[in-house]
């Protein structure tokens, strides 16, 4: 009797074996799963050939999804990956090893993590058409700060879109001086490459290579306020505040911050589906009308290539704007329409004193 209950019990242990490996294949694409290819490949990393697997990762860049963006930051010597929600750096290993570059995994000598992403909740909105928002003289945000914070948009330094590499500094121009009160008069103008543009952002890289977004702040700050407000200053406010700022950018979330921080009034955010001029130009003009003037987020290529701007006037559907890398060569306010359909519109809000 023992004999058989003895073979019973290693049947049934056989059995539960089976079906626990079993379970452990069809749950394999299951997230439980997959956070298990996050760890770092177990072959030493010095055994890899650094510069084929650079070579390698830069021919995948730029890369962006819903929940990261992928480049090459040169001045690193590294690919960079911007979390844009919790998500992202799971995600992200689960598309690099599915592109056959493992190495890249768990690797802080390939790879440089932005982890700024934060958590939030849904607020009201425009829609993703680009609605006039009922809401136009909201100073404050609601919860869109923090979701947008950790969904939202990265202003990048623009790249050249055969190599990835970072613009050249243009030749330099002079700044046009505000008069502090009101844009219909005169603003300032600062050129991201121009100038400052080799001042070093507090998380790497240089304001030329990835600072549209403090310039952008820098000029409406110094139009509406003073002169005292240059590229330098917000930069320094950035880092003071905590705010990402580096080569992967900057978040549109902590401009509207900056921005309110010093006294300014927004709107809430319009929203757009990478709309073009003839989309969103009705929209602009509306808030432009009543007073207000638009910080902007558009792409600027098929791939990406997130910038920020100052909108300032409308003409028709022709969009005319203080921008802190195209406007570096010409008068400002520069026609944005002369690239169309780029810029493709991603979101904004309004401006004033």
């Amino acid at each position: 009797m023992n004999r058989i209950l003895i073979i019973a019990t290693a049947i049934l242990v056989f059995i539960l074996a089976l079906l626990f490996i079993f379970n452990s294949i069809l749950r394999r694409g299951s997230p439980a799963v997959n956070e298990a290819l996050i760890t770092p490949t177990s072959v030493p990393f010095e055994t890899f050939n650094r510069k084929d697997v650079i070579t390698a990762a830069r021919s995948l860049a730029p890369y962006e999804s819903e929940t990261f963006r992928y480049d090459y930051s040169p001045t690193l010597d590294k690919m960079t990956v911007q979390e844009k929600t919790p998500q992202g750096q799971v995600e992200f290993n689960q598309w690099i090893i599915d592109q056959g570059l493992s190495e890249l995994v768990g690797n802080p000598e390939l790879v440089a993590f932005d982890d700024q992403a934060s958590t939030g909740t849904s607020a009201n909105s425009s829609s993703s058409n680009g609605s006039f928002s009922s809401e136009l003289g909201k100073q404050k945000s609601d919860p869109l700060d923090e979701l947008l914070r950790s969904l939202l948009a990265i202003g990048l330094g623009l790249t050249t879109p055969a190599t990835g590499e970072p613009t050249v500094t243009p030749a330099p121009q002079n700044n046009q001086q505000s008069s502090g009160n009101s844009p219909s008069g005169s603003k300032t103008y600062y050129a991201q490459c121009n100038g400052y543009g080799d001042l070093t952002l507090p998380s790497g890289c240089t304001l030329c290579q990835s600072g549209c977004g403090p310039t952008t702040v820098a000029m409406i700050a110094a139009s509406y306020l003073g002169s005292q407000y240059n590229p330098q200053t917000i930069v320094n406010l950035y880092k003071q505040r905590g705010f990402f700022l580096g080569c992967g950018g900057s978040y549109y979330a902590d401009a509207k911050a900056m921005i309110e921080s010093l006294g300014l009034k927004t709107t809430s955010y319009m929203s757009y589906n990478l709309d073009t001029a003839d989309r969103v130009a009705s929209d602009f003009k509306k808030y432009i009308d009543a007073g207000w003037t638009i910080f902007t987020l558009a792409n600027f290529r098929p791939d990406g290539g997130g910038h920020f701007f100052w909108v300032t006037e409308v003409k028709g559907n022709n969009i005319y704007a203080y921008d802190p890398y195209y406007g570096k060569s010409s008068a400002p306010p520069i026609d944005e329409n002369s690239r169309y359909p780029f810029p493709k519109y991603r979101l904004a809000f309004g401006v004033k004193r």
